[in-house]
């Protein structure tokens, strides 16, 4: 077993081999095909195969949603019961979206007019208490 307090803390940082500029114009002038040969040779990172790519899940856009409902962050909020400034975390990057807001996401980038009726009906004002007795919401 390795003992870390006897590492060698002597070696300054021009020890420490450092990985050469990247030559941008090198690989911009790569073809399609020379691009993933480099990338297939890539142990660390190879690329993802068919199979892999069919299994994931793309996390939805925020943005991209409300843009494509033509809503201001503030109208796609109120509209949807979506904190303002937890859409504008999730649309600058600062957070992401959980599990249960990626679903909610999703309904909404496919039914975003079932969702406000929803969300505008009475029935959706009401509280469901545990006994079983229903409250309206203030």
């Amino acid at each position: 077993m390795h003992n870390f307090d006897d590492r060698d803390t002597t070696k300054g940082e021009e020890d420490i081999p450092r990985r050469g500029k990247t030559d941008w114009a090198r690989i911009e002038a790569l073809t399609g095909e020379q691009a993933l040969q480099n990338a297939i040779a890539d142990e660390d990172s190879p690329p993802l195969t068919d199979d892999q790519l069919a299994r994931m899940r793309r996390i939805p856009d925020p943005q991209e949603i409300r843009q494509r409902l033509g809503l201001t962050q503030r109208e796609f909020s109120q509209q949807f019961q979506i904190a303002l400034g937890r859409l504008r975390d999730w649309e600058q990057g600062a957070r992401r979206p959980d599990s249960a807001a990626k679903a909610y996401l999703r309904v909404i980038a496919a039914a975003p007019d079932a969702v406000r009726r929803i969300l505008q009906s009475k029935e959706s004002q009401r509280i469901v208490t545990p006994a079983g007795t229903r409250h309206q919401s203030p």
